[in-house]
């Protein structure tokens, strides 16, 4: 394997793309998370073959892992993604395993993506924001708990940089500005209102200004 250039890790799988843009994987692939089309657990201890490498997705610019999902970016601005499916963080709207990298259909083109537990949240190259997966706690941001199980634009522009917690999501704006949005219940979204649990649409956090990255 070439030196390792990003990193990310779900709950139980790791992902690490190289200087020539390949994706590696190894850890729990009982989803399918590994992308290697079979859903099994390999272990470094008795698999010599691991990390695998995935050769169905190349020039990888940016990869994200969520618990049980990975989705992963190329340098044309399209999405993959492979693993679990049950709440459509993986952009499809059919649910249950996905365990090779499939095209996230959407006519936008993308330059980063992040998820959360079972959410994706990702930036398009006009600097809006996407987001599709679990809402439970409102954590796509799109002022309502519903599902959104293919992608989703959530209105909320110029965004430069988006992170995403178990349940919740913080948003970085091109002018230094921070917002947030899903769980409030231990006050990780950063508000003056603790007795709001839940936050379906992004927030200022007027605290804070001028911040450079999340």
């Amino acid at each position: 394997m070439a030196t390792h250039q990003l990193v990310a890790i779900g709950e139980d799988h790791f992902l690490v793309v190289d200087c020539d843009g390949n994706v590696w994987s190894f850890g729990s692939n009982i989803h399918g998370q590994l992308g290697h089309g079979d859903q099994t657990r390999f272990s470094i201890q008795i698999d010599k073959r691991v990390p695998r490498h995935i050769e169905s997705v190349q020039q990888i610019m940016h990869v994200s892992c969520g618990k049980f999902h990975s989705v992963v970016l190329d340098l044309s601005g399209d999405m993959y993604s492979f693993g679990n499916n049950d709440f459509g963080q993986l952009g499809f709207a059919n649910r249950g395993n996905v365990a090779t990298p499939q095209l996230i259909s959407c006519s936008a083109c993308f330059v980063s993506v992040h998820c959360g537990e079972f959410h994706t949240m990702s930036i398009d190259t006009n600097n809006t924001l996407w987001g599709f997966g679990r809402n439970y706690h409102g954590q796509l941001g799109a002022g309502y708990f519903e599902q959104i199980s293919t992608p989703h634009q959530i209105g909320l522009k110029e965004v430069a940089r988006v992170a995403c917690g178990r349940s919740h999501s913080i948003a970085l704006m091109c002018n230094g500005d921070v917002y947030s949005c899903g769980n409030n219940t231990s006050g990780q979204l950063g508000l003056d209102n603790l007795n709001s649990k839940t936050q379906p649409n992004f927030s200022h956090i007027s605290s804070l200004s001028n911040v450079s990255s999340i």
